[in-house]
């Protein structure tokens, strides 16, 4: 892919949270689950020939007691303004040179009351 074409499908994700929420109705076992949900707005991050426009999520799943388990970080990425891949940051790699933790590092965080209120 050109330089050019990849940059053409550098759209700004307006509706970011409608599709990250979708897809944690399926990617989750038990959606309902989800607490201390935060989010991210989208902001742009070097990956491959040039940027792309990331969202950093972070949620805790409630335990059986009713306690909050810890933390998770996951990075969504969009392409031409659609989600195109969800990623959980635990060790992983995002490239060979930079862990994925740290693509969400800086990443300013704000509440994310839908996701606390998903259902089955």
């Amino acid at each position: 892919m050109r330089l050019a074409a990849w940059e053409a499908a550098n759209l700004y994700p307006a509706a970011y949270k409608a599709e990250i929420l979708a897809y944690l109705r399926t990617y989750l076992n038990d959606p309902s689950n989800v607490s201390e949900a935060i989010v991210s707005q989208p902001f742009l991050r070097p990956m491959g020939l040039g940027n792309r426009y990331v969202v950093c999520l972070r949620y805790s799943a409630k335990r059986s007691s009713g306690s909050s388990g810890p933390a998770r970080e996951h990075m969504a990425v969009f392409v031409s303004g659609k989600l195109d891949r969800f990623s959980d940051l635990r060790g992983e790699q995002a490239k060979p040179e930079q862990a994925k933790s740290e693509q969400c590092s800086g990443a300013s965080y704000a509440p994310f009351p839908e996701a606390e209120r998903l259902a089955r």
